[in-house]
């Protein structure tokens, strides 16, 4: 592909979690294809179903130091169920309540959303 990239684990020696990700790419090579060099950090470990599972995760420049992207997780649900229909890719989206621009200059038009009587 012309667009992959390697990827960089770093794995602490002490909790045997993955704590940092490191690649050099572009975010968005459909729109923009500078490539970056990008980290993100793991952080907040719970446990979930079993799972050790990061809650906090930072995405900064790694040459400037940079915040790009910050995400912190109020719950997690390790397989779910749902009822049948309740995840659906919706494939109408003038249907949908509101379609956004997340800030990186594109549309977002294809969630899961539950799904939308016809």
């Amino acid at each position: 592909m012309r667009d992959s990239y390697e990827t960089y684990l770093y794995v602490s020696p002490v909790t045997w979690m993955i704590e940092r990700r490191r690649d050099y790419r572009a975010f968005h090579p459909d729109v923009d294809q500078t490539k970056v060099f990008a980290e993100k950090q793991y952080s907040d470990f719970r446990w979930v179903a079993g799972i050790k599972t990061p809650f906090k995760e930072q995405q900064v420049n790694w040459k400037t130091g940079a915040l790009v992207n910050s995400t912190i997780v109020n719950s997690l649900f390790y397989n779910p169920t749902t009822e049948p229909g309740e995840l659906t890719l919706n494939l109408y989206p003038s249907r949908q309540m509101g379609e956004t621009e997340l800030g990186d200059g594109v549309l977002h038009r294809l969630l899961l959303t539950k799904a939308l009587p016809m």
